[in-house]
C-alpha cells in the first residue's frame, strides 16, 4: 500500500474521528471511524464516515463500510483488504477501493438489503446482514 501511495494510486483517507462503534450493543474496540470530505481525486465534496472493520470473520467479508451522510446511504466496498490498510493510525485507500462503492439496497449490484440508516446528531445507526442475521450497527461520533 505504501508503494501505491508513492505512485499516486493510494491516499490517506480523511481523518480519524473520536468514536465508539457497537454491533448489537457490544462495543467493537478494533473498529475505527474516519471522516472524508472529498472523493478520491479531491475534486468533489463528500460527507462520508468510513467505518474500518478489519475483522472479516465477524463482518461477513466487509472490511470497510461507508456512510454517506449527505444522501443518507450505506455502502460496502467492492474491494478487499488489499485496497485498505491501517498504517500508523492512518487509513490508506487505493484507487480501486475508492471507486468500488456499492449501496446495500441496490437490487442489481448490491445486496438488495435496506440498512434503515438513521442519523440523529452524532449518533448513526443502521443494519447490515452478517452471517445470515441482521446486525445493528451504532456509531457514536464525538
Amino acid at each position: 500500500m505504501l508503494g501505491k501511495m508513492v505512485v499516486g494510486t493510494a491516499r490517506i483517507v480523511g481523518s480519524k474521528t473520536q468514536s465508539e462503534v457497537f454491533v448489537n450493543d457490544q462495543k467493537q474496540n478494533n473498529a475505527k471511524v474516519f471522516v472524508s470530505k472529498s472523493d478520491f481525486d479531491g475534486n468533489e465534496s463528500r460527507d462520508y464516515l468510513i467505518l474500518y472493520l478489519r475483522d472479516l470473520s465477524m463482518f461477513n467479508g466487509f472490511p470497510v463500510l461507508v456512510v454517506d451522510k449527505q444522501i443518507k446511504m450505506v455502502y460496502y466496498t467492492n474491494a478487499s483488504l488489499n485496497d485498505y490498510n491501517l498504517i500508523f493510525g492512518k487509513l490508506l485507500q487505493s484507487e480501486s477501493g475508492a471507486n468500488g462503492l456499492v449501496a446495500f439496497n441496490n437490487q442489481s449490484k448490491g445486496l438488495g438489503f435496506e440498512p434503515n440508516l438513521k442519523i440523529n446528531g452524532n449518533v448513526i445507526t443502521f443494519e447490515i446482514p452478517i452471517n445470515d442475521k441482521v446486525q445493528k450497527i451504532k456509531l457514536n461520533i464525538a
